[in-house]
């Protein structure tokens, strides 16, 4: 009989969304509810992403500031219904916003992911992200990093190899 592996020994994806799973513009268009037919679609390079996750049998965690925005559930609900079966939870907020126009900053990019893996007891796990912020000044974390150009995300052949490789390393 086949034994089913706890979430400590499946891999974890921390996917950051906009400029990695969809357009950078996104982060604009989603809270203002914006559509239409020359409109860049939500999670609309995620697709790529779908074989490695199913062969892995991979969790994902949103690491994204679009959950702050809009909420956990309403952001996992806009995600392909395959993907939403693999949300298993978010980071915390990187920043906090104290005026419509005014925000501070809580933490790194790289911090939030550190923080929810050191919390949960991760060892099996890489992040998707189009920026570096707190990445560089700590190798461990770095090399868990598959940086994305933001203009191509998850839409560049190369971005699910590189995951792979980092996945397969740490494992």
């Amino acid at each position: 009989m086949d034994e089913v592996m706890s979430a400590s020994e499946r891999p974890t994806i921390f996917l950051n969304l906009d400029g990695v799973a969809h357009r950078a513009e996104m982060a604009y268009l989603l809270p203002m509810g914006v559509s239409g037919p020359e409109v860049p679609k939500p999670f609309e390079w995620v697709h790529a992403l779908r074989p490695l996750a199913d062969e892995l049998d991979a969790d994902v965690v949103l690491r994204t500031s679009a959950t702050m925005v809009l909420g956990f559930e309403k952001v996992k609900a806009m995600a392909p219904s395959w993907l939403q079966e693999r949300i298993v939870g978010k980071t915390g907020d990187t920043i906090v916003w104290l005026t419509l126009y005014e925000s501070r900053k809580l933490n790194s990019s790289c911090g939030v992911v550190r923080t929810y893996v050191k919390e949960h007891g991760l060892r099996w796990w890489a992040a998707l992200d189009d920026d570096d912020d707190g990445w560089q000044h700590d190798k461990y974390m770095r090399s868990r990093l598959v940086k994305c150009d933001p203009a191509m995300g998850l839409s560049d052949p190369g971005i699910i190899k590189r995951l792979k490789k980092v996945l397969e390393a740490t494992r």
